[in-house]
């Protein structure tokens, strides 16, 4: 809270200008961290209502391309660090959707970290998003190790806790490949 509450001062110039707008960006940078690590903590305080069937979605119209710039503005860094490419397929007059803002954007930070993580340096990571009268495509693909058939079958009940060896050779959120 002291970092939101802090970096939205910074961010109203309540106290003067800054000295220019790379300053401003990475404020918006730091506070919109902080607003992710806040909801981190609330969706570990979640897990019980998860786990007791008592989980429920805040779904309301949400601007996706809005999502998806902040995700990538978190994340980019670490990617162009790492010599990877980055590249969004995504329109800009993208249509809203009724979702759960803190879901949308813990999945696409979970997928793209993950990315990150298991693409090698000079490899690529696509995000593209796209939608028609009835569905709604979001897509993040990578040119990194990938899962064996055999992976993609245990992912939805293993939640990443594949190969323990290779998770401790790089960061990330999760603990297995993508």
């Amino acid at each position: 809270n002291a970092i939101i509450g802090f970096s939205n001062i910074l961010r109203t110039k309540m106290f003067g200008p800054m000295a220019n707008a790379k300053q401003h960006e990475y404020i918006e940078d730091i506070h919109h961290s902080g607003e992710h690590l806040l909801e981190l903590i609330n969706d570990i305080l979640d897990v019980s209502a998860l786990e007791a069937g008592k989980l429920q979605l805040n779904e309301e119209p949400l601007d996706l391309r809005a999502v998806i710039d902040l995700t990538w503005r978190l994340v980019g860094t670490r990617a162009e660090d790492k010599g990877i490419h980055l590249r969004q397929n995504v329109p800009d007059t993208l249509a809203w959707l009724n979702a759960d803002e803190r879901r949308i954007k813990q999945i696409l930070l979970n997928l793209l970290t993950n990315a990150i993580k298991f693409t090698p340096s000079g490899g690529r990571i696509v995000i593209s998003a796209d939608a028609s009268a009835d569905s709604f495509r979001l897509t993040v693909a990578d040119s990194g190790i990938g899962m064996t058939a055999d992976g993609v079958k245990k992912a939805p009940a293993a939640l990443g806790a594949g190969d323990r060896a290779l998770s401790r050779t790089a960061e990330g959120t999760a603990r297995g490949p993508p």
